[in-house]
């Protein structure tokens, strides 16, 4: 515990200020309450249903407000925010909604019992629930790295793009420990964890080689400070993907080397696993989305520098990798070919159906095509006809319900004829 306070003393002397403004950067709690939301749903075949915009409620949106993050806890519950900081919770069958006070773009959302963390396009939130209301606590500056200072600036407006103080999501794992969770993911900034006993953020974890010595930084982990996705196995590791340094798994043993008393300081070389192309055995750079399999394996979207498009999966210790296809498109004038066109399908989410099937969202903005799914013992595609916008996330309940959300409408699949669809859990020990 001395060595902590040490070291967070240390960093609030880095930054210029002392402990207790640290814990101050943390603005005065404001109170949100949700309202009742109207929403409908309609049919569109193989199970699913398509839910009407939650950025059209009421006729109460702004210019092209969007879908930009979705998330389900542990209830069930599921949470949907927009890029104008509208937050919709679907409990049960109702859905209720209330709005940030700054309408800043929500990027993620993580649930932790009755907290809701939400990156946001200016900082981070975090709602806590208190009775009948929700109290609202902003965080916008870090001891390592200040969100408000990112290099470059782009003109604020309801597309959101790159605006000062961007983070692009949140993670909380579902099993334990939990300690210096959420960790925030930002392109911009790198990855950051969260010490809960003193309010502040930082690119530290504790102590991952002993008790005594020094906490790791995360940008030794991860030297280009470009995260882009993180995720928890059905084992309990934490995945870490980036655009640039591969894939950094934190081995689930690792997760709790912090405990370890202080006479027991050796490092631990096999606390981390790194994945480069090489060993994917691939040309990637970008890892764009992991995520956990129903069978413990983990699914992965990459792209490529010349524009190559994957899904990996890693499973039993080896990778295995299908190249999208390209799509041709024939321009025709009397009969004859006066243009080709390739469209390259562009991976943006993925989730499975059971061990040898997936579901793939792509971008769509070339063709008509928003899913398809994928046979993995065939290699062989087929497209969803369900979806009509890109796909950019799919999130599953604990009980084996299917969502997924673009920049314009949900979806929720309650059943696909699978035996157990149910959330990964932690195996036990």
């Amino acid at each position: 515990m001395l060595l902590r306070i040490i070291a967070c003393l240390t960093l609030s002397l880095l930054a210029g200020r002392s402990l207790t403004s640290g814990v101050a950067f943390a603005a005065e709690p404001a109170t949100l309450t949700f309202a009742p939301a109207e929403l409908t749903a309609k049919d569109v075949g193989e199970g699913w249903q398509v839910w009407s915009e939650p950025g059209d409620v009421q006729g109460a949106i702004g210019y092209r407000e969007r879908n930009t993050a979705l998330a389900v806890d542990a209830q069930d519950v599921v949470w949907v925010g927009t890029s104008r900081g509208r937050l919709f919770r679907k409990e049960g069958e109702g859905w209720t909604r209330t709005h940030l006070p700054d309408h800043v773009q929500i990027t993620g959302i993580a649930v932790d019992g009755d907290t809701v963390w939400l990156s946001t396009s200016d900082g981070l939130r975090r709602l806590v629930h208190d009775q009948s209301a929700w109290q609202l606590t902003e965080f916008r500056q870090y001891y390592s790295g200040h969100p408000s200072f990112v290099s470059g600036g782009y003109i604020p407006g309801e597309d959101a793009h790159r605006l000062w103080g961007y983070v692009d999501d949140i993670f909380i794992p579902r099993s334990e420990p939990k300690s210096y969770a959420p960790h925030v993911i930002s392109t911009e900034h790198g990855l950051f964890s969260f010490a809960q006993g003193y309010g502040v953020w930082h690119h530290f974890w504790p102590h991952f080689t002993g008790a005594s010595s020094d906490w790791l930084d995360l940008r030794e982990l991860l030297p280009c400070r470009r995260p882009t996705c993180m995720t928890e196995d059905q084992a309990g590791n934490l995945w870490i993907g980036s655009d640039g340094d591969g894939i950094v798994r934190v081995n689930a043993p690792a997760r709790s080397l912090n405990e370890r008393k202080a006479d027991n300081n050796a490092a631990d070389p096999t606390a981390f696993t790194r994945f480069s192309a090489t060993d994917v055995g691939i040309p990637f750079r970008r890892v764009h989305e992991i995520t956990p399999a129903l069978n413990g394996a983990v699914w992965c979207v990459f792209h490529g520098p010349e524009k190559e498009k994957y899904i990996g999966r890693y499973y039993q210790e080896r990778w295995e990798v299908v190249e999208l296809p390209r799509l041709k498109r024939h321009t025709y004038q009397d009969q004859k070919v006066i243009r080709t066109d390739w469209w390259d399908a562009e991976p943006q989410s993925i989730i499975d159906l059971s061990a040898d099937k997936v579901l793939i969202g792509l971008n769509n903005y070339k063709h008509r095509v928003a899913v398809v799914e994928l046979d993995w013992s065939t290699r062989q595609f087929r497209d969803v006809p369900a979806f009509e916008y890109s796909v950019t996330q799919f999130q599953r309940t604990a009980n084996g319900q299917l969502w997924a959300r673009s920049d314009w409408a949900l979806w929720n699949q309650s059943h696909n004829g699978v035996a157990d669809n149910r959330l990964p859990q932690k195996a036990a020990p």
